[in-house]
This record gives structure tokens, C-alpha cells and sequence, in this order.
């Protein structure tokens, strides 16, 4: 099971300014590059492009290997990249791993996890619910949806995405009670739904397993908004 890189910044949470997000930087820097793109931007290919396909299909199935055998390998590689910061790399990865197996859950979930990092939330709900719904077992994917729904939260100020994203919560959080990060982000939901004494009530359960994400400024916004019940 593959764990997302796509971390939410508290101060995000509390507030979001206008700026030039990642997504358009790389989408300047790499236009007309196919290769960039999830699903190489869905884009029509040339003659010459669908025979490279072809022949790094044939070049797979060479090695002895099935499609998707050599799809979870190029999944594995993308993400080995993703967690040094080379995005360009494990993109060019999840492609090839996509082109293999279009069902690949590593390789959408993969996409998402790009898309959420350049702060294109609306690109990363798309592949990290194409990946859930493609394997329900991999529940951890619930997190990380929930965080791409709070992530667009703060670019619309569309409480939808809230109530989106905290339902995903609670359904990981009947899957595993105990996980301190979903505990953490369910805390932030319902403070950001003004539900501080539900805000509380999570935050707590998430100190009761260690508290380990818990951000000093997160408790001292929700103390402002009211008062620690158990003190």
C-alpha cells in the first residue's frame, strides 16, 4: 500500500491567498509535452508516438514479462521517484505503468498524488477516486481524498468539499478507529465546519493514540474559537 506525499500546511487550512499555484508553473514549463501530463494529457498522438507505444509494449513483453507485471514494476519505479521529488521522472513512469495496465491503482493513485502536490485538487480527486473505486481494499486512499477535497476547499470556499471530504474520513475511520492522521484531518474538518466541540472531540482521540500530527497553531486557532472541554 502506497502512502501520498500530499501534505496539508496548517496555514493552508486556516486561510489561502491568491497566487500562481504549481500547476501552472509546470503546465508553462512543459506545454506541448505529452509526457507530463497524466494519461499524456489525453491528447491525440501521432503515427510516430503510437508506434514508440507500441514498440515499448512489444519491448516489455520481451523481457518475458505480462503487461501488468511490467505495469506494477513501472508504478513501483514512479513512485520511488515521487518520494525523492522528482515529479517529472515519476510522472514519465506512471505514464508508461498507465499506458501498460489503464487499470493500474499505483499508477492512478499516483497521478493524484502529482496533481495534489501542484495544486491541481480538481486532477487529484479525479485519479485518487479512479483508484479507489478501481480497489476498494485500498482504503488508505479515503485519507487522501479527504485531503484533496480540503485542499480545494481553500482555493473555492465550497463547503460541499467539506462534507465530500469529511465523509471520506469517517469511512476510513470505521475501517481503522486508531489512525492518528485521519483522527488528526477529521478534527480539522469539523473545525472548518464551525463544529468546534466535534473539532475537540477528534482532536483529542487523536492525542489519545500519541497525537504525533497535531500542529501547535491548529490548537491554538481551535482554543480561540472555544475553550479545551477537558480542562
Amino acid at each position: 500500500m502506497r502512502k501520498l506525499l500530499l501534505l496539508v500546511v496548517l496555514s493552508i487550512t486556516i486561510n489561502c491567498t491568491a497566487q500562481e499555484t504549481k500547476w501552472h508553473v509546470w503546465t508553462k514549463k512543459y506545454s506541448g509535452q505529452k509526457n507530463y501530463f497524466p494519461e499524456y494529457g489525453n491528447l491525440p498522438k501521432s503515427k510516430d508516438e503510437i508506434k514508440a507505444d507500441n514498440d515499448f509494449i512489444e519491448s516489455i513483453t520481451k523481457l518475458g514479462l505480462s503487461k501488468q507485471e511490467g505495469s506494477n514494476q513501472l508504478a513501483t519505479k514512479g513512485w520511488t521517484f515521487l518520494r525523492q521529488g522528482d515529479y517529472e521522472n515519476a510522472m514519465l513512469r506512471f505514464n508508461q505503468s498507465w499506458l501498460l495496465d489503464k487499470t493500474n491503482t499505483n499508477a492512478l493513485w499516483g497521478f493524484g498524488t502529482i496533481m495534489g502536490t501542484l495544486e491541481n485538487s480538481d486532477e487529484a480527486l479525479k485519479y485518487l477516486e479512479l483508484a479507489y473505486n478501481n480497489d476498494t481494499n485500498v482504503s488508505r486512499l479515503l485519507i487522501d481524498i479527504s485531503t484533496a477535497y480540503l485542499i480545494r476547499y481553500n482555493i473555492n470556499n465550497d463547503k460541499k468539499d467539506l462534507n465530500s471530504g469529511l465523509s471520506s474520513l469517517l469511512k476510513y475511520l470505521k475501517i481503522d478507529s486508531k489512525n492518528e492522521e485521519a483522527l488528526y484531518k477529521a478534527s480539522i474538518f469539523y473545525f472548518n465546519l464551525e463544529d468546534y466541540t466535534s473539532s475537540w472531540t477528534y482532536l483529542h482521540k487523536c492525542y489519545d493514540q500519541g497525537g504525533k500530527p497535531v500542529q501547535k497553531g491548529f490548537v491554538n486557532a481551535l482554543s480561540k474559537k472555544m475553550n479545551d472541554p477537558k480542562k
